[in-house]
C-alpha cells in the first residue's frame, strides 16, 4: 500500500511487532518508559535495579577503546553515563528484547549481505556480551545480557554478527 489508498474501519489492531501499521499511517505515537502518574499503571516507569539477566554484567568492559575495561575512556555505543530516572519515572528507556534468526543450508536458500549503512562500532557491546556469555555460560541458557535471553550464546552471536534485520 504504498499508492496513498484509503482504508476505513471502526478498529484497526496494529498486530505487528512493532507498531508499524500505526507509524505508516502517520499515527502519533511516542517510544520508551512512561512514568506511572501517566496513566496511573503501577508498574510503568523505570524499575529498580536488581541483579540478573537485564543489567550490564560486570565482566564485560562498557569502554570503546578498552576491551578488558581496564582504562576508562569513551562508552560504547547503546550505553550511557547519565543519571537514572527515580524509580517509577519515564526515561523514555526501552527494554532490551530478545530475537532470534533461523538459518539454513538448503539450497534454496535466500542470502544475504552486510547493509550498506552497518556501523561496526554500534554492535561492538552485542558482541562483547556475546563472547563474554558464550565463554562463561555452563547450559544453553546463556546469563548476564538481556539481548540474549531467549537463545543459546550461538544463536545470539550469529543474531548480532551483522547488526539488525531490513
Amino acid at each position: 500500500m504504498t499508492g496513498g489508498e484509503r482504508i476505513e474501519a471502526a478498529v484497526f489492531v496494529d498486530a505487528s511487532y512493532e507498531g508499524d501499521l500505526l507509524a505508516g499511517a502517520g499515527v502519533p505515537y511516542r517510544v520508551g518508559r512512561e512514568g506511572r502518574e501517566l496513566y496511573g499503571e503501577r508498574f510503568a516507569g523505570r524499575q529498580e535495579l536488581v541483579p540478573g539477566m537485564h543489567n550490564m554484567p560486570p565482566w564485560v568492559s562498557p569502554f570503546a577503546g578498552d576491551a578488558m575495561g581496564r582504562s576508562p575512556g569513551r562508552i560504547l555505543a547503546q550505553l550511557h553515563d547519565r543519571p537514572l530516572a527515580a524509580v517509577g519515572e519515564g526515561d523514555g528507556g526501552v527494554m532490551s528484547y530478545g530475537h532470534r534468526v533461523c538459518l539454513t543450508t538448503a539450497a534454496d536458500r535466500i542470502p544475504f549481505e552486510r547493509p550498506a549503512d552497518y556501523d561496526e562500532e554500534y554492535w561492538e557491546l552485542a558482541r562483547r556480551c556475546s563472547t563474554a556469555t558464550a565463554a562463561r555460560a555452563s547450559s544453553a541458557r546463556p546469563v548476564g545480557c538481556s539481548a540474549s535471553s531467549r537463545t543459546s550464546p550461538a544463536a545470539w552471536r550469529t543474531a548480532t554478527r551483522w547488526g539488525p534485520c531490513r
